[in-house]
């Protein structure tokens, strides 16, 4: 009596189909990619001031030609250093931000001296933004003598 054995199946013949089926599963159970929720250009990244303009009641009333200014947002936290060409005067802070719409809430944690007057003991600034894919303008309301300023800072994305 001859016994024969059946054919060997190899690990392989069965692997292969197997990772096949498994492949074509994988795909057809993934769930769809849907876009962004925010299309919205973010602040995140390095930005230089291009201009910082004054107005009063709508009319320019002084560009300050001597300014300059660069800010690094990160996801939560912000720099900036300013000062002017004409003179050695400088400014700097640190902090973390939120961004509400086209508000801008800067929370002041470490700046320089000079920075005390013009915080009066309040570390929040409030800030109107307009973002672009690489330009940012923030207004801010300042009060001299008596007189309302809106403060226009434009800046371009460097990286």
């Amino acid at each position: 009596m001859n016994l024969r054995c059946p054919k060997r199946i190899t690990f392989t013949a069965i692997l292969y189909p197997a990772f096949v089926i498994f492949l074509f599963w994988t795909a057809c159970s993934r769930p769809e990619k849907t876009p962004s929720a925010s299309n919205e250009p973010s602040l995140e990244g390095v930005w230089e001031l291009t201009g910082h303009v004054y107005l009063h009641e709508g009319d320019t009333v002084y560009v300050d030609k001597d300014m300059f200014s660069q800010k690094i947002f990160t996801d939560s936290y912000f720099m900036w250093v300013a000062g002017s060409l004409a003179d050695s005067s400088d400014t700097y802070g640190f902090g973390t931000y939120t961004l509400s719409g086209d508000t801008l809430t800067e929370r002041l944690l470490s700046y320089s001296h000079s920075m005390e007057d013009i915080l009066n003991a309040n570390e929040d600034m409030m800030l109107t933004v307009e973002i672009g894919e690489n330009t940012y303008k923030q207004v801010t309301e300042m009060v001299w003598q008596d007189t309302v300023y809106h403060v226009f800072e434009i800046y371009r994305r460097l990286e």
